[in-house]
This record gives C-alpha cells, sequence and structure tokens, in this order.
C-alpha cells in the first residue's frame, strides 16, 4: 500500500486521487506559488470549524468553536456541565473536542442550504448509538450515526445507511443531502440512494436523538452539491492531517 504525502491509500484509489494532491516542498508548504489545499479554495463554504482553531475555553472546556469560513456560523454551549473538553492530541494527533455521550454537544446558529454536504472527522467510543451532528433533538436530518457497526445518514423522509469496518477507529465521513441524489461516504467510499430534502435548522454537534461519545475533531459545510473531484479534494485534505487512510 503506498503513501503519498503522507497519506497511507489504497492502490484501488491512487489513480482517483493523483489530480488533487498538491506538490509540497521541505517547508511542509506548497512547491512554487501553489497553495496548500484548504476548505475555503471549494465555493459555497458555510462553516468550518476546526478543534485548534477559533475554540474558546471554560476550565478547559469548549464554550465557545469559532467558524473559520468568514461566514459567521459560529457554534456555542452556554451551559458549562454541556461544555465539552478539548483535547491537545485527539484524532491522528491533532486537537479534537471531546464528548461524553451523557449531555456535553454544541451547536451552531442556523445553515440555510439545500441541497448541502457535510465533512466530519470523528471517533467514537462505543459500536452502537450516538449521533455526531444532527439538526436537532431528537433529529430529523441527521449525519454519522455509529449505530450496529454502520453509518447512517437519515431524515425524516428516510436514510442511507453503509457499513463501517473498525468502528472504533477515527473516520472521515461525508453526507450529501440532495434528494434523489443524496451519498454517504465513509473514508471517501461513497453510497447513494435518495432521500428528502427539508427544512434548514440549526447543526448541533455531538447530539441527535442520542449523544456522541467520543471525538470529533473537523466539521465542514457547505451549501449546494459538491462534484466528485471537490469532495476528494476535501477528503485527501483530512486523511493527510489526520492520517487517517483513504479506502
Amino acid at each position: 500500500m503506498p503513501i503519498v504525502q503522507n497519506i497511507l491509500v489504497e492502490d484501488a484509489v491512487l489513480p482517483t486521487i493523483l489530480p488533487y494532491l498538491t506538490p509540497f516542498g521541505p517547508s511542509g508548504q506548497a512547491s512554487g506559488s501553489s497553495p496548500t489545499f484548504s476548505p475555503l479554495t471549494i465555493p459555497g463554504l458555510m462553516l468550518w470549524l476546526r478543534a485548534d482553531l477559533g475554540v474558546t475555553l471554560n476550565s478547559g472546556n469548549v464554550s465557545a468553536w469559532a467558524d473559520q469560513s468568514g461566514q459567521g456560523n459560529n457554534a456555542t454551549q452556554g451551559t458549562g456541565a454541556d461544555q465539552p473538553p478539548l483535547v491537545s492530541s485527539g484524532i491522528g494527533g491533532q486537537a479534537s473536542l471531546s464528548f461524553n455521550g451523557s449531555s456535553q454537544f454544541i451547536k451552531t446558529g442556523t445553515l440555510s442550504a439545500i441541497p448541502q454536504t457535510e465533512f466530519v472527522v470523528a471517533m467514537s467510543n462505543i459500536t452502537s448509538g450516538g449521533y455526531a451532528t444532527s439538526d436537532g433533538t431528537p433529529a430529523a436530518h441527521s449525519l454519522f450515526v455509529n449505530n450496529s457497526a454502520s453509518v447512517k445518514m437519515g431524515t425524516a423522509g428516510g436514510s442511507l445507511i453503509t457499513a463501517l469496518t473498525n468502528p472504533l477507529n477515527p473516520h472521515m465521513y461525508c453526507g450529501l443531502f440532495n434528494g434523489s441524489s443524496s451519498v454517504v461516504y465513509v473514508d471517501a467510499v461513497p453510497t447513494s440512494g435518495t432521500m428528502s430534502n427539508e427544512t434548514n435548522a440549526n447543526l448541533y454537534i455531538g447530539v441527535g436523538s442520542s449523544l456522541w461519545n467520543g471525538q470529533i475533531a473537523e466539521v465542514i459545510y457547505y451549501s449546494g452539491q459538491l462534484t466528485s473531484a471537490q469532495i476528494q479534494q476535501v477528503f485527501v485534505y483530512l486523511s493527510g492531517r489526520y492520517n487517517i487512510p483513504l479506502l
């Protein structure tokens, strides 16, 4: 299995991702005039939360998580007992928020986008139950339910479910909500199907119909349907940052 730009990839995936890799010089920055990839380079970014950026701490717990997209969709949690702690060396050695599965979550304001494409980097401590993100409690528009070794992307109008190998490992998830063109990805592997589009609401991180027990390191949310090439760009970026293999 080859390693490209510190990313462990399956042989079959290599031809797919090569067009999206950026040449890096010895400093870790892109060589020449090409910048390193950022989620900001893809149009339609509405929310970008990364646990090493824009975090406000209250005795070690996260009371606010500043949106890096420039859209001001910050996530907050005003109740001290419900604030998740920040782990400095979490998923892939990177900063992450750690959720206890009983009370802790954080939420943004309303995100108005249908269709929408959302990415989450998360690691569960348990093999069943727990919503990494949703539109509230109970969740009607949810992403990334770790349920009996599977991942579920759901709305009130149906759901897509795909198998999850090694459910206690960190994974990169992507949900594309777009009616008959909906897709759920796990570590860049897609499962397609049909789901209803729904009214937009707040994005809850760490809670839905049940609470997340584990870590969340990054959340990226775009308005509109990203192309397959754009989705691969984001996965390559996340894979390199968190040392999660592309499958």
